[in-house]
Formats: structure tokens, sequence, C-alpha cells
């Protein structure tokens, strides 16, 4: 009996020094390659407490996520469910330099929820925009991560044929309602939205093309209150050398923000960036060339320069918020 204590004794000991010394790394691929994610999450944050700047663990966090999310929707069809975890994952993805294994895996779960949402079923018109945005958001974004991604490819050609006219027929009439209005600003801001998409999905059409330039003309001073930090340019002029904006934003996040010139760029049709001129800003009045505080719903107004040529064709001047998010306004 002594005997067969002892060795039992043994057993549990072997076994409690191994799971102490087994690595939660390897645990959580195991569960992760048998589709057991709760399991490896588990695994995954466990090793995270050790190695929490290590980013292949967040990469794997990220990925268990995603793919129980698409787990789930494959069972419910629950497209909630498949978002709620992307969003819970979207706080472990590398914000640059993702391995290339862990950008084509997560590529194809973008792909997935993207394709859940095409094929939802809208209960009104306003869900209806909603899929469609988050339909074409998440192929861009699979897209961005893996540009042979191969379906999220194809899908969107295949969106953009079948919506182009759709969108851009939509687009015309909101501008032509603005048109006769004149001072309904929702009206333009509606317009921009259907007839940039009409733009983006067939960007040979020259008639769509001039109406969003004269739409953003339109909108060139309008402040956009649907954004959480929208911008207008009142005005601008070309010296020698430089471009004046004369800017205005809104403070639209619900607390009051920071607002620091350098996070402020100018870009370029050719996506070329350019950071403020501090020197030549301040010699103009209102100049803003220093951090300044906006509480939530104020204003703020001032001078910005940029050391551009007249020649370069414009796109749009961008301001990137502290979480990361930017806020855009588009030249005509």
């Amino acid at each position: 009996m002594r005997k067969f204590s002892g060795i039992l004794s043994l057993i549990l000991l072997s076994m409690l020094l191994w799971h102490c010394g087994s690595d939660p790394i390897i645990e959580g691929d195991k569960a992760y390659a048998a589709g057991k994610f709760d399991e490896a999450l588990k695994h995954y944050f466990e090793a995270k407490k050790d190695q929490p700047e290590n980013l292949l663990i967040d990469e794997k966090i990220a990925l268990s996520y995603g793919q129980r999310g698409l787990q789930l929707y494959k069972r419910t069809r629950n497209v909630a469910s498949f978002l709620g975890n992307i969003e819970r994952a979207q706080k472990y993805v590398p914000r640059e330099n993702g391995s290339s294994e862990f950008n084509t895996a997560y590529s194809v779960i973008l792909y997935e929820l993207a394709k859940a949402y095409h094929q939802a079923r809208p209960e009104n018109p306003v869900q209806e925009e909603q899929y469609f945005s988050k339909t074409l958001d998440y192929l861009d974004q699979a897209l961005l991560l893996d540009y042979e991604n191969e379906p999220a490819d194809s899908l969107l050609a295949a969106i953009r044929l079948a919506n182009f006219q759709k969108m851009f027929d939509r687009g015309k009439r909101f501008m032509d309602q603005a048109r006769k209005e004149k001072t309904n600003n929702e009206l333009f801001i509606s317009a921009e939205i259907f007839l940039n998409r009409a733009v983006s999905f067939d960007p040979s059409n020259t008639e769509a093309a001039k109406t969003l330039k004269e739409v953003r003309q339109r909108l060139l001073r309008i402040l956009d209150l649907n954004i959480d930090f929208p911008m207008a340019v009142a005005a601008m002029q070309y010296t020698a050398n430089h471009l004046l904006l004369d800017l205005a934003a809104f403070n639209n996040l619900g607390e009051r923000l920071t607002f620091d010139p350098a996070r402020l760029k100018l870009v370029d049709m050719d996506n070329n960036e350019y950071d403020i001129d501090l020197a030549e800003t301040q010699k103009y009045e209102r100049a803003l060339t220093q951090p300044v505080v906006v509480e939530n719903r104020k204003q703020l107004d001032g001078n910005v320069a940029f050391r551009i040529s007249r020649k370069v064709p414009l796109q749009y001047l961008r301001y990137d918020l502290e979480s990361g998010k930017p806020s855009k306004k588009y030249f005509p």
C-alpha cells in the first residue's frame, strides 16, 4: 500500500512539474490549431503577462479573437458577434510592420467579415448604408494587409461594377437638391459621400469626377459636424513658395482636446505629405504654431502655412487625433 502511495505521489508530482514547466505559447498554439480559441486566448494572455512587449503574442491574440468571431458567425450567422470579436482583436493588431504570416491570415478574417456584412439582410435603409460601408471598409483593410487576397479583390471589383451607377445617381440627386435649397449643408455632405464612392468605383468617369469636384468646392468652407474633428478652409492663398490656409476646426469629440499643429499634414495627389512650416506660419496673424486646448463643442480658428508649389495638385488636409484616427478635409 505504501509502495502504491509512493508511486501515486511521484506521478502527481511529475504531472505538477510538467504543468508548471509547460510553455503557454506552445499550449496556445495547440489550442488554436484545434479550433479551441477561448482556450488559446487564455494561454496567450498568460504568456503576455511575462512578455508584455512581445508583438508576436499580440498577433496570436488578435488572430484568436478573429477566428473566434468567424467561428461564432458560421454557427449563428450573427454578424454582430463577429464584429465584437474583431473590435477586441483590433487592440492587439500591430499598427505597422506586422509579420507577413499575420497580415495574410488576418486579411482573410477581414474578408470574411466584409462578406458577412455583404450577405446580411438590413432591417431599414440606415442599416443598409451601414452594412454597405462596413463591407467596403473591411475589404479595403483586407487588401491593405495583403494585396494578393484574391477573394477580397474580386468581391470589391464586383461591388464597384454593380454599384457605380447607383452611387452616382444618388450623389447627383443630393447635389441637385442642395443646389435648390442652397443653405442645407447636410445635402452637400450626403452628395459628397455618394459621389466619392462613385469615383472610387470608376475613376475614369469624367462626369462623376467633375461633379465631385464641384461638391468639394462647396464643402471646403463647411464643417461636417457628423465627424469627431471636422475641419474647414475659410480661405487659401499662395505666395511664391507657400500655401496659406485660414483654418477652422470644431471639437466634436465629447471631451476637450489639445490641438497640436505638428499633427497637421497637407497631402498631394501623389500621397506626398507636407508638414506645417512653423517659421512661415509665425509671420501671420492668428498663427497656429503652438499646441492649444480646445474645449468640447468649441471652434478653433487660425492660420497655417505649408511650403508647397501652386503647381502641385492637392488631395486633402489631414489632422491625426491622439487616438490615431485621422480627420480629413478634401480639396476640389
